[in-house]
C-alpha cells in the first residue's frame, strides 16, 4: 500500500507540479487588468490614437502662414534677338539687358478667412480620434468578455483535475482495502477489477483534462500577451463585481455611435463651406542680380531689390457636382448612423430588462448553492471522523467521500457558470 501511495504521489507531481509549487493566487478581475496593460492588440490600438492626435496638429496648418525661400537660376536667350529690358524671372519682371539671372524671393502665403472650414477640420480630427479612444473601449470590453470565457474554461478543468485527483487516491485505498478482504475471501476478484478499471478510466480523463487546460492557458497568454506559469499560480473562483447601472447613451457603445453622428455632420457642413470663396493674402521680399556673360558673376550681383504684398479671393463656381455628390453620402450615412443608434439602444433596453429580472435570482442561486457546498464539507468532516473511531465500515466512507467530491465537483462547476453569466451581463451592460 505504502508503494502504490508513494506512486500517486510520485504520478500527481509530474502531472500536476502547480499543486506542489503554486506560490501565488491570482482573480479574474487582476488577470484582466495585467492582460489589459500588457496585450500588444490593446497597445496597438493606443499607437492608433497616438497617431491621430497628430492628425489635429496637422489640420491646424491653415491657421498659420506658409513661408518659404526660393532660388532661381535662369538663363535667358530670345530667338527674336529683341533687346527688350523687361525680362520675366519666375512670374516676375526685371530690369536687365543680361541672359544669365539670378533670383533669392523669401515669400508667404496665408489664408485670412475661409468661412471656418479649417476649425472644422480640426474638430473632425479631434472627433476622429474620441472615435478611436471609443473603439479601443469597445475593443476591451471584447477583450473582457473573450478573456472572461478562457478563464471559466480553466476554473472548470481546475475544479475537475482538483477533484478527480482527491478521487483517485481515495479509490486507491479502496482498491487496497478490497485486495486485503479478498485475500482473506470476503470479497470476489471482479469487485476490485471493477474499481480498477474505475481508476484507470478517471487517470485518462484527468490527463485529458489537464491537457485542455494547457490549451486554455495558452489562449489566455496569446491574449492577454502574459506569461503565466501554472507552477507559479492558481487560479482562484469568480468573485463577481457589481457595476453601476448605466443609461443607454452613457453605453460605450452608445457614446462612438453618437461621435460618428458627429463627425459625419460636421464633414457635411465643411463640404458646403469649403465651395464658398476663401481670402488669402500673399506677399515676398526679391533680391536679384545679372550678368550678360556668367552665371556666377549674376549671382556676386544679388544686389537689386522689390517686395510686394496682395489679397486674392478664389471661388470654385462649378465643381462637376463633387461636392453636392458627397454632401448626398454623408447624409446616407448619418442615416444609416441614426438607424443603427436606434437599434442598439432597443437591444439594450431588451437586454437590461432581462438582466434585472435575473439579478436578484442570481444572488440567491449562489447564496444556496454555497450554502450547499459548506453542508458538504461538513458531512466530509463527520466521515472522517466516523473513520476515526471506527463507527462504520471504511468501504462505506471511502465511497461516500467519493460522492460528496463528486457532488462538490458538480455544484462549484454550476457556481463557475452562474458566475461566469453573471459577471458576462455586467460587462454587457456598461
Amino acid at each position: 500500500m505504502l508503494k502504490d501511495i508513494i506512486s500517486i504521489i510520485i504520478v500527481f507531481g509530474i502531472l500536476y507540479p502547480e499543486k506542489i509549487y503554486a506560490k501565488n493566487s491570482i482573480g479574474f478581475w487582476q488577470l484582466l487588468s495585467m492582460g489589459m496593460e500588457k496585450s500588444h492588440g490593446l497597445i496597438q490600438k493606443q499607437h492608433d490614437i497616438d497617431i491621430k492626435k497628430q492628425d489635429i496638429e496637422i489640420a491646424r496648418k491653415n491657421l498659420y502662414p506658409t513661408i518659404y525661400l526660393q532660388y532661381t537660376n535662369e538663363y535667358y536667350h530670345s530667338l527674336n534677338k529683341d533687346n527688350s529690358t523687361s525680362v520675366s524671372i519666375d512670374g516676375s519682371s526685371y530690369s536687365t539687358y543680361s541672359e544669365y539671372r539670378n533670383a533669392v524671393d523669401l515669400g508667404f502665403n496665408y489664408i485670412l478667412y475661409d468661412f471656418d472650414v479649417t476649425k472644422q477640420q480640426i474638430d473632425i480630427a479631434k472627433l476622429e480620434q474620441e472615435l478611436l479612444e471609443s473603439e479601443k473601449s469597445i475593443d476591451e470590453t471584447s477583450f473582457s468578455k473573450e478573456l472572461l470565457s478562457y478563464y471559466k474554461d480553466i476554473l472548470i478543468y481546475q475544479n475537475r483535475i482538483d477533484t478527480n485527483v482527491q478521487i483517485q487516491v481515495i479509490r486507491q485505498n479502496i482498491i487496497d482495502s478490497m485486495k486485503r478482504l479478498n485475500i482473506s475471501g470476503s470479497l470476489p476478484k471482479i469487485e476490485i477489477l471493477s474499481q480498477e478499471i474505475k481508476y484507470s478510466v478517471s487517470q485518462q480523463q484527468i490527463i485529458v483534462d489537464t491537457l485542455q487546460r494547457v490549451d486554455i492557458l495558452e489562449k489566455i497568454n496569446l491574449l492577454s500577451s502574459l506569461s503565466i506559469d501554472l507552477n507559479l499560480y492558481k487560479f482562484e473562483m469568480f468573485k463577481p463585481k457589481t457595476f453601476d447601472s448605466l443609461f443607454f447613451e452613457e453605453t460605450k457603445i452608445a457614446k462612438k455611435i453618437k461621435k460618428d453622428i458627429d463627425r459625419v455632420s460636421l464633414t457635411m457642413d465643411m463640404e458646403r463651406r469649403s465651395s464658398l470663396p476663401t481670402l488669402n493674402l500673399k506677399g515676398g521680399y526679391k533680391v536679384y542680380g545679372s550678368d550678360p556673360n556668367s552665371s556666377n558673376t549674376a549671382i556676386e550681383n544679388l544686389n537689386s531689390n522689390n517686395w510686394n504684398i496682395q489679397f486674392y479671393t478664389k471661388w470654385t463656381i462649378f465643381d462637376g457636382y463633387e461636392t453636392s455628390n458627397k454632401i448626398k453620402k454623408l447624409q446616407k450615412e448619418k442615416a444609416k448612423l441614426v438607424t443603427l443608434y436606434a437599434q442598439e439602444e432597443n437591444k439594450f433596453i431588451i437586454k437590461k430588462r432581462s438582466f434585472l429580472l435575473q439579478k436578484e435570482h442570481f444572488k440567491n442561486i449562489l447564496n444556496e448553492e454555497n450554502i450547499l457546498l459548506q453542508k458538504l464539507d461538513e458531512q466530509h468532516e463527520a466521515l472522517g471522523r466516523l473513520n476515526k473511531v471506527g463507527e462504520v465500515e471504511v468501504l462505506e466512507i471511502y465511497k461516500q467521500n467519493i460522492e460528496i467530491l463528486d457532488q462538490k465537483k458538480k455544484i462549484k462547476e454550476e457556481l463557475i457558470n452562474k458566475n461566469y453569466k453573471y459577471i458576462l451581463d455586467e460587462i454587457n451592460n456598461i
